[in-house]
């Protein structure tokens, strides 16, 4: 009897002891729960200056058309390709970013060969929230190394881009964008001629991204 008294009385006073250790437990998740919440309580407690984030993306490319050579609007003769880009964006307002970008598409034509073209270059955008749904607008400048066969050409690049992605977590974010290509040639090969001979290609993609917070 003596020694299940004891055995009670040591029971009691463990469970006694690990109560507080509960509360506290508990105490600390409603603390980070207040705190994840006050995370995403508004736009400005999301992004602020020195906020930054890296964003790949991949997807198919189509091409649009060929503009210019002194023949006006023609086909491309060029098939559907893929892309690739690697982006960096710093945030000095909870909206407003600036960045760089370097990418990378191929596509067939329809003799079989390939064309290729890797673009780089800064990148300036203006950043929309509601909640956790992000929709980033972004303009790029730039320059693209083009290769087709034996030629290649280095020249000006520009593309916008629209996104829209979801905050998965305070790191991660998981959405899709599209993006219009313009790859201007101006190098003219007659002399006689120069506006006639510069062409203007024209492409767009749409893909995949993922972005990481920091």
């Amino acid at each position: 009897m003596v020694f299940r008294l004891r055995a009670f009385l040591l029971f009691f006073m463990l469970a006694a002891l690990t109560i507080p250790l509960f509360c506290q437990e508990d105490g600390e998740d409603e603390d980070d729960d207040e705190a994840i919440a006050s995370d995403w309580s508004g736009i400005a407690s999301v992004y602020s200056r020195g906020d930054q984030i890296f964003n790949v993306n991949l997807g198919l490319v189509f091409p649009h058309f060929y503009y210019g050579g002194g023949i006006g609007k023609v086909d491309t003769n060029i098939d559907m390709g893929g892309m690739a880009s690697l982006a960096y964006h710093y945030f000095f307002t909870p909206h407003i970013y600036l960045g760089g970008e370097l990418s990378a598409m191929f596509a067939p034509t329809i003799g079989d060969n390939m064309y290729y073209s890797i673009p780089f270059g800064m990148r300036a955008g203006y950043q929309f929230v509601l909640g956790r749904f992000e929709f980033p607008l972004t303009l790029m400048l730039g320059f693209a190394a083009q290769s087709y066969l034996d030629s290649s050409y280095f020249g000006f690049f520009a593309k916008p881009v629209v996104g829209a992605y979801f905050r998965i977590t305070q790191n991660w974010s998981f959405g899709v964008q599209t993006e219009y290509w313009w790859i201007p040639q101006i190098g003219a090969t007659n002399k006689m001629d120069n506006a006639s001979s510069a062409v203007h290609g024209f492409f767009w993609d749409i893909g995949i991204g993922i972005r990481y917070h920091f």
